[in-house]
């Protein structure tokens, strides 16, 4: 299942300094590329401490951020 590999992986994180754990997406941002699997698995993860980086842009830029605001994971 897709979203559960992508909980896992949000899961592992990146450690960086101070401890934070985040994890990076480089992408375009584009249907085709689900970068939504990765916002719901940030919000499944429930992790205040778990951060998403998000590098890129292209058509869905606007529906991704408003689908974040709606899942909560904005910050």
């Amino acid at each position: 299942m897709r979203l559960q590999a992508a909980i896992s992986g949000a899961e592992f994180g990146l450690r960086v300094r101070g401890g934070q754990r985040m994890v990076l997406v480089v992408s375009r941002l584009a249907r085709e590329k689900n970068i939504e699997v990765v916002l719901q698995a940030l919000a499944r993860a429930n992790d205040p401490g778990l951060k998403l980086i998000v590098a890129g842009d292209g058509p869905e830029r606007d529906e991704l951020e408003l689908r974040a605001v709606e899942l909560g994971v904005a910050d």
